[in-house]
């Protein structure tokens, strides 16, 4: 695969659902080689009064859209990034393996470039909560000039236990001889998110999700993503993800019983690693990705800050 130029790299369309264009923006960062690339971000933008920032980082087969509804919901004084993972939604594809470590270092690259001061929520979906978790231990150690004042953790985990079984759908979709069938060379993991989402999800929220990975090259990354879940010891990102279950900061956890790629077991994992302020919320049940009903109540409870 070759890199993308510049001139033929798409960009989200006006119409879709939820989303407001004034919502796009491409910004360059160095990668974690120190490469420039180019990030797509949902982005509300700054303002003299902004006194808050929400961090949003998607997971697996997503984009920066998970985020439509809670971008729309913030009081205009609460500014919400949300950036497309590199290879992933409408930014860059350079063709390269990114593994976890390599991600977390790619997030740290671009909100050094963002210059993200004050208070920030980190909200995080699916992979994106060990990605998140990763740039949260850097910036404590890194950087006063940051205040991380909550974390929103929605069906994600940090471990996964030697005597216990990964969800059947991920196992499944792992096998050598499925994964790029699968993930890239068609869109049926993407399109399989749908049918697990209770109600059906309607055509055009489908559209959106979808509009990113509308060829094999441009859907390379789910298939590595896939790739990159830790469930052997030996596993390159193994290492990684062990180290995220060391954080410690005040998070709330929100958890769907109804996702048939998650296990109750995650949500214990995070209770037992991650040092939580209080017991776990109730969750209301989502589709592929975190609905707006899910977000206020990740966002209304817990540790973090009165919105207005």
């Amino acid at each position: 695969m070759k890199p993308e130029s510049q001139a033929s790299r798409p960009r989200p369309a006006a119409d879709l659902d939820g989303w407001d264009p004034s919502w796009s923006r491409f910004v360059d960062a160095p990668d974690h080689r120190g490469v420039t690339r180019c990030w797509h971000l949902l982005d509300t933008g700054a303002t003299s009064t902004t006194r808050l920032t929400v961090l949003a980082v998607h997971g697996n087969p997503t984009w920066s859209y998970t985020w439509r509804h809670l971008a729309a919901a913030v009081p205009d004084d609460v500014r919400v990034i949300a950036p497309d993972q590199l290879e992933m939604g409408f930014s860059e594809r350079s063709g390269e393996l990114r593994r976890l470590g390599d991600r977390i270092a790619d997030l740290v690259a671009l909100t050094e470039v963002l210059e993200l001061s004050g208070d920030v929520v980190v909200v995080a979906h699916d992979w994106g909560g060990p990605v998140s978790l990763g740039w949260l231990q850097h910036i404590h150690a890194n950087h006063d000039s940051l205040d991380i004042v909550g974390l929103v953790l929605t069906n994600t985990a940090v471990h996964q236990p030697p005597e216990s079984s990964a969800p059947t759908l991920i196992r499944n979709a792992r096998r050598p001889l499925w994964l790029g069938q699968v993930t890239v060379e068609t869109s049926a993991f993407l399109r399989g998110m749908f049918e697990l989402s209770n109600p059906r999800t309607p055509a055009e929220i489908r559209r959106g999700y979808l509009a990113p990975y509308d060829t094999p090259d441009r859907r390379k990354a789910i298939g590595e993503f896939v790739a990159d879940i830790p469930l052997e010891a030996d596993h390159p990102s193994a290492a990684v993800l062990d180290a995220d279950a060391s954080t410690s900061c005040s998070v709330l956890q929100t958890y769907s019983c109804s996702e048939p790629t998650a296990s109750l077991l995650g949500l214990a994992t995070l209770a037992s690693c991650a040092a939580p302020s209080g017991d776990p919320a109730p969750t209301p049940e989502p589709g592929p990705a975190a609905t707006l009903e899910m977000e206020r109540a990740s966002l209304s409870s817990g540790p973090s800050p009165e919105w207005g």
